[in-house]
This record gives structure tokens, C-alpha cells and sequence, in this order.
């Protein structure tokens, strides 16, 4: 259809609820707005598509011209000017602002809400009445196989509930904020490629810390509302809230969008990231609890995280692991740093489980089973810590006890110097963002050790 309307010589709209004046140039600015013309799905491609678009009342009297009223019509639908005038512009609209123009309108059928728009932004795909919203879906699925552009993902949920959603919007009114949204470097063209797969959409990118803000992660969409920043600021650029959970990364906070500022940045998470397209109402519910049985670290500044795993479970803003199913198995993989006395990095491999009760240990590097632990983590897939309790029984060995705390104790030789420092960690019940788990507690302390009680590993 919208081929059909740009290749029209003429395009005469009727205007039915348009009343007849005697001073129509006067009255026209005053009644165009209040038409229902203005409202309407498709009429969105009538009016954006023609050369040429002639207005007519009620009485079948002559009102002007698209091209006429250009500025009117500019300031009562948002599109550009620029775009009433030649639409093979439309191109370089980024996507959510596209999108924002059909915000305010509505369609007899729900899917017509996404057939319509087929043709402002170039894609095709079969007409299935009857889907309901998914029509919506897979045209911003469409959309994203023909461009790089992620002001897709600027839209804005309509008040706080609910608190987390997938990364896709599920009508054009959630765009209703973006119609001033401009790529933020003029000109530049930034390729960020993403596709949809069976875990949502996957990206290589970068997610931001930003730690006297959120503990989320924000996600840079490349656009702004202006478009004159250099391109040496790292500031100005909208993002979206992301949170990790068991099923991948969903947007928190979806009724707002973060504008980056002088606020103190920490540092990225580099990586391949898969963000939940939708989420069901059982996601929302599980996702919700995601802290329920979490296991939260506690540790000293003496010693870094240089590792842990799954890593699909870690949340590094939050340091814990989020529990999946009904127990958790995990390891951390510690680097101590040389402020102890330590000449050399050394590190210490601890492995917790949730599975039936709290149960934890810690190797140095001189056990046999830290590479054992080593190899593991580097290796295995996330159905092997939470399938069999692998961990429990070959790594931890038969602890009967059915207290809710467990304590390991480790002395760890500096290879490099006669120098030792013992390490403690606790694993006990723990509420965290009101929800009952586990606490890990590393506490680090110097000791000067005989070589021959360097060797000792776990107690």
C-alpha cells in the first residue's frame, strides 16, 4: 500500500468530520488537528507516502495541500518536515522516532497496528490475523534484520509495573517519548549487529556500571536528543536498564531511560549478551524472586573475583550468583594481591553448594584439586551445576552435617617466599533485598608458615 500511495499522481483526502468555513485558510490550523484522519493506523502511510496530498471537508470543498500545511502538519504529528516533503528520507529517521509517530494512533484490528507500519520501515512479512500482539513482535523482529540502528529498544513503559520486561516494546504508544530522538553523532554510522535466537536477542557489546546510580547495567542505544556531541564525549547518549537473571539479561526500571551524564562511570562488561525478547507471566513471577536462595560474596579487599563460575548465574554488579531450580553449585576463583607480603599473585579456588544445605571448601594451589576445580569451571555448561550434584559428592566429599552454616579453612604458600595467609569462608543464611539465601564470607589473614605446612589445602 505504501508503494501504491508514492507512486499515486494525486492522493485526495476526505476529511468527514471536517466542517466547511468561510474563512478556510484561517480555520484550517484550528480544525486539522481534531480530525480523526489523525488517528487512524493507516492513514499514517496516506499521509506520508504521496507527492502529492489534497485536503477536502465535508462538502467536498478544496482545504490545500501536504506540502502547504507542511509546517501544521509537522507540529501536530511529529514527523519531519523534511519527510513530508520527500519520504526517501525515511532511512535516516532513527527507529524509535519512526515509531512515534504512530504512538497516538489505533486500529480496529491489533495486528493492523504493525501492518501498518510495514511500509515506514521497508519490510515485509505475511499478514496473520488472529496473532494478536505477536504481530507487533515480529515486525520489530522484521525491523531489526534490516538495520543497525537500537532506538528500537528506547521505548518507555507506561508507569512502574511491571518491574521487568523483555527488550521489545509491545505497541507503538510505548515509543510516544522518543519523537526527538536523533542518532548521537550526526552522521556517524555506528554497525551494531544482533540477532533473535531461542534465548532473545544476542549482541556483542558493552554494559556500563554506573555504581552511584544502579546496581544494573546500562545499555548505550547510540542515540540522544540532540545530535551535536563529539564523538570524544562519552556522554549525552540514552541507554536502557539491563538486570541479569537465571534466563538471560530483561530490562529493569522499562518505564524509564537513562541519559548519561558526569555520573561516576565503573567499569564495562565486555561480552556476547542474550536479552530476553518477551517475557511470560511466569518469567515475570520467577524473575521477581530471582534473589530466593542467591548466594551473595563477601569479600575483603585483600583479594579479588578473577573468576566464577556459571558464569550465566554471576551477577558482577551485585557479587552473587542467582539460583536456579533449588540449589546452586558454584566455584569463585580468588587472586590475592601482594599487600599481604606476598612477593607473587596467588589464588584459591572455593566451591559452595545450596543443593540440599549450605556446603563449602577452599583449595591453594598446591591441592590436587584445584586444578580439578580449575578445569571445571573453564569447561563445563550450566546443566552441569545444577543437574547432578557433581559438586557435593566428588568434590566436597560426604559432609553429614545438617547445619545451615559451613566453614572451610585453608593456609595458602606464597611459591615465591616462606610467607602464608590463611583463608576463611563462611557459607550461612543470608536475607538480601528482602529474600532469604546465602551469605559467602571470605575473611584473609597474613601468617608466617614453615615450608612443610605450606602444602595444606582444605581442613
Amino acid at each position: 500500500m505504501f508503494k501504491w500511495y508514492q507512486e499515486s499522481d494525486v492522493c485526495v483526502v476526505f476529511l468527514s468530520d471536517l466542517k466547511p468555513s468561510k474563512e478556510p485558510d484561517i480555520e484550517f490550523p484550528r480544525q486539522f488537528p481534531n480530525c480523526r484522519w489523525l488517528t487512524r493506523g493507516f492513514t499514517l502511510q496516506e499521509l506520508i507516502a504521496p507527492p502529492i496530498l489534497s485536503f477536502y471537508d465535508n462538502s467536498w470543498n478544496y482545504r490545500g495541500t501536504k506540502l502547504g500545511w507542511r509546517a501544521l502538519i509537522s507540529e501536530v504529528t511529529g514527523i519531519d518536515s523534511t519527510i513530508l516533503q520527500d519520504p526517501e528520507g525515511l532511512s535516516s529517521i532513527p527507529v524509535g522516532r519512526r515509531m512515534s509517530w504512530a504512538a497516538k494512533r489505533s486500529t480496529t484490528r491489533q495486528e493492523d497496528l504493525a501492518y501498518c507500519l510495514l511500509g515506514i520501515f521497508d519490510v515485509n512479512m505475511p499478514l496473520i490475523y488472529g496473532e494478536g500482539p505477536k504481530a507487533f513482535t515480529r515486525l520489530q523482529e522484521e525491523i531489526a534484520k534490516q538495520t543497525c540502528d537500537l532506538s528500537l529498544f528506547a521505548w518507555r513503559q507506561d508507569g512502574p509495573s511491571p518491574p521487568y520486561r523483555g527488550i521489545l516494546a509491545n505497541s507503538p504508544a510505548e515509543f510516544a517519548n522518543c519523537s526527538a530522538l536523533k542518532h548521537k553523532i550526526r552522521d556517524a554510522y555506528l554497525t551494531n549487529e544482533y540477532t533473535f535466537t531461542n534465548k532473545g536477542v544476542r549482541i556483542e557489546t558493552a554494559l556500563v556500571t554506573f555504581p552511584d546510580v544502579t546496581r544494573n547495567l546500562v545499555w548505550n542505544l547510540g542515540c540522544s536528543e540532540r545530535d551535536d556531541w563529539s564523538k570524544l564525549e562519552i556522554q549525552g547518549y540514552l541507554g536502557v536498564f539491563l538486570t541479569r537473571t537465571a534466563i538471560g539479561y530483561v530490562r529493569a526500571q522499562p518505564n524509564v531511560v537513562f541519559e548519561a551524564g558526569n555520573q561516576r562511570r565503573g567499569p564495562n562488561e565486555l561480552g556476547t549478551f542474550y536479552m530476553k525478547a518477551h517475557l511470560s507471566k511466569m518469567e515475570s513471577v520467577r524473575i521477581a524472586r530471582r534473589f530466593e536462595g542467591a548466594i551473595c560474596v563477601r569479600c575483603p579487599d585483600t583479594a579479588r573475583i578473577a573468576a566464577a563460575a556459571p558464569k550465566e548465574l554471576w551477577d558482577q554488579n551485585r557479587l552473587l550468583f542467582l539460583n536456579q531450580g533449588q540449589g546452586i553449585n558454584a566455584y569463585i576463583r580468588l587472586v590475592f594481591r601482594p599487600k599481604l607480603g606476598l612477593k607473587g599473585y596467588t589464588a584459591a579456588i572455593i566451591a559452595v553448594s545450596t543443593m540440599e544445605r549450605p556446603v563449602c571448601a577452599i583449595w591453594g594451589l598446591s591441592d590436587p584439586m584445584f586444578n580439578r576445580a580449575q578445569g571445571f569451571m573453564q569447561s563445563r555448561v550450566l546443566a552441569d551445576y545444577v543437574a547432578a550434584d557433581y559438586l557435593r559428592l566428588r568434590m566436597l566429599g560426604n559432609q553429614s552435617s545438617k547445619s545451615t552454616t559451613s566453614r572451610a579453612v585453608a593456609r595458602i604458600l606464597d611459591p615465591s617466599s616462606s610467607t602464608s595467609i590463611s583463608v576463611q569462608v563462611e557459607l550461612q543464611e543470608h536475607v538480601f533485598e528482602s529474600q532469604r539465601g546465602f551469605l559467602l564470607n571470605v575473611e584473609v589473614s597474613q601468617d608466617v608458615a614453615t615450608p612443610a605446612s605450606g602444602r595444606h589445602g582444605r581442613h
